[in-house]
């Protein structure tokens, strides 16, 4: 199950003093556990929980809607936004999923409940949360992005609320979190595979064959051991 809205949870067996903990990665050390309790309802550049934009294609499902056989105008690409592992409400790929916890609460009555719901209207429009049943995991949480953070729009950042309520007692905790940077690459790094266009016909584009086999022969030459990757296209 997902959560720009709110779910609800089955917790345990009535405390005085309700307090409730949510718990993500926020100090980054790769586990989540009561280190993490420190600050962390805000992020900063050195502090703060990562979670992943979930905006690959498993299963080349995306691929397959807006294959080859697809009239697209050639100058508009926003159906590239259409489709991926994020643009519904099904966990493809789970292991982009950044974990979430709660801390155990003793003492409720069996009419206590919890609810989840990521805060700003704009970050729970672009974040999902998970639970564990969803996952085949247990009770534990997990959260990914449908999108990256963009220049002028959503920035990333999300904080994610757990609300408990028992009788006429409420307690509630947020933890913040933040969608990853993307980070691009540039021309002084070692390449480690390269890709190109290949010739669709034999004989039929001898420029492009040329620069095929030198390509071929200056990556061999080069040690790098992953085969050239060719696109089943024309090049331009």
């Amino acid at each position: 199950m997902k959560f720009p809205t709110v779910l609800t949870l089955a917790l345990l067996a009535t405390c005085d003093a309700l307090k409730v903990t949510i718990l993500a990665d926020t100090n980054r050390d790769g586990k989540v556990d009561k280190k993490d309790i420190d600050g962390k309802s805000a992020w900063s550049a050195n502090r703060g929980a990562l979670i992943l934009p979930n905006i690959g294609d498993t299963g080349l499902r995306c691929a397959k809607k807006w294959g080859p056989s697809v009239d697209i105008i050639p100058s508009n690409e926003t159906y590239l936004d259409l489709c991926n592992d994020a643009t519904d409400d099904i966990q493809r790929n789970p292991r982009y999923l950044a974990p979430l916890k709660t801390l155990p609460v003793s003492g409720l009555s069996p009419s206590a409940k919890g609810t989840i719901q990521v805060i700003d209207k704009t970050a729970a429009a672009k974040v999902r949360v998970f639970t564990k049943k969803d996952l085949s995991l247990g009770l534990e949480l997990g959260v990914d992005a449908r999108d990256v953070r963009r220049p002028k729009g959503w920035d990333g950042k999300a904080k994610i609320q757990l609300t408990v309520t028992d009788g006429k007692t409420k307690a509630t905790d947020t933890v913040a979190v933040r969608v990853t940077p993307v980070l691009t690459h540039h021309h002084g790094q070692v390449a480690e595979r390269i890709f190109s266009t290949g010739v669709n016909e034999p004989g039929s584009n001898p420029q492009q064959q040329q620069f095929l086999d030198d390509i071929k022969r200056n990556v061999a030459s080069s040690g790098i051991k992953d085969p050239i990757f060719l696109f089943d296209n024309q090049d331009i």
